[in-house]
């Protein structure tokens, strides 16, 4: 057998990428429009980050923060500038970015949390609203929210990178960090357990309170888990199922002709990955608002039973696993 010179290599591996980045691309709708707000919108909020917690932050974190940073800003420039050649070879480096992304340290630095939230709010009124969003960006979530919307991968494929990015996070016991052993953030947990107790009330049964760990640690890890199944694997899905409908027309201008490859007309993924990527859509869009129809009612009330059984479950759950025995 002839050796292969280095022009057939790198063909075959400039095909084997074309056909990578055309699969992960199949079903996908981009939108020139959505990119250029998402990523000029995205550069200024991580700037602001990256300066504000910069001084509390270790050398190895806040060079971390800057390679996100640099990677966010060729991103943006390359997706205004060059659409048609990001839409085209930019769909499996987007993957390999996400997971590169969700294992890096700092997505569960303690620093880094208490670099955003390092105490309870002392706003009257909207504190705990407050506290609530502090939690949200500090814990993570609001971070993985974005990435998944950066990388906008096939469904089959954001399932187990949000799996994976979750465990991460409850892996990183958040709980330790001072904020969440205030003595305001235990009481209000204690108060989100006891109306999460009462969701069972919805199908007339009794409050579960048994339920509710009895240590302080338990029920911070049991609700912190219950949030981030929430904000961090469910709500990031959710996001993306509206956008697979959002088509770009087939014309010459910043698609350059690349429309109708990844417009609507585009065949849907056959095989065992189409099958587990509709199955997977299906079960999402269960749960999103129901669309217009006669029987809108009805619609409306099955959409609110499925999302306060999967609550409840969800609940229960963690709760469980916080408290075994």
């Amino acid at each position: 057998m002839a050796p292969q010179g280095p022009l057939t290599v790198r063909r075959r591996v400039a095909r084997a990428w074309d056909w990578a980045n055309q699969a992960l691309a199949e079903e996908w709708q981009f939108n020139v429009e959505f990119d250029r707000y998402f990523w000029s919108t995205t550069v200024a909020l991580y700037f602001a980050f990256t300066m504000k917690a910069a001084p509390q932050l270790s050398a190895s974190e806040n060079v971390e923060n800057c390679i996100i940073c640099a990677a966010i800003l060729v991103m943006a420039v390359v997706s205004t500038l060059y659409a048609a050649g990001w839409r085209q070879h930019t769909p499996l480096l987007r993957v390999v970015l996400l997971f590169y992304i969700y294992s890096l340290p700092i997505l569960t630095s303690l620093d880094a949390m208490h670099a955003i939230s390092p105490a309870p709010s002392k706003v009257t009124h909207i504190g705990a609203v407050l506290d609530a969003v502090a939690l949200w960006l500090s814990t993570s979530n609001g971070f993985i929210a974005w990435a998944i919307l950066a990388a906008r991968p096939p469904l089959f494929l954001a399932l187990p990178a949000q799996v994976f990015v979750l465990l991460r996070i409850t892996a990183g016991n958040f709980c330790r960090a001072p904020i969440l052993q205030h003595p305001i953030m235990q009481q209000r947990t204690e108060r989100d357990h006891r109306i999460l107790s009462h969701l069972p009330c919805a199908f007339g049964l009794h409050p579960l309170k048994v339920m509710i760990p009895t240590t302080p640690d338990a029920r911070c890890w049991a609700l912190l888990l219950f949030y981030n199944v929430l904000l961090g694997l469910l709500l990031p899905l959710l996001l993306l199922v509206p956008l697979r409908q959002q088509s770009q027309p087939a014309s010459g201008g910043d698609g350059g002709g690349s429309g109708s490859r990844n417009g609507g007309s585009r065949p849907r993924r056959r095989g065992l990955l189409g099958r587990l990527d509709r199955c997977i859509e299906s079960c999402l869009r269960s749960l999103l608002w129901p669309p217009a129809a006669d029987d809108r009612i009805t619609l409306l009330f099955g959409w609110l039973a499925r999302w306060l059984l999967l609550l409840t479950l969800l609940w229960m759950g963690c709760c469980l696993l916080a408290e075994p025995t």
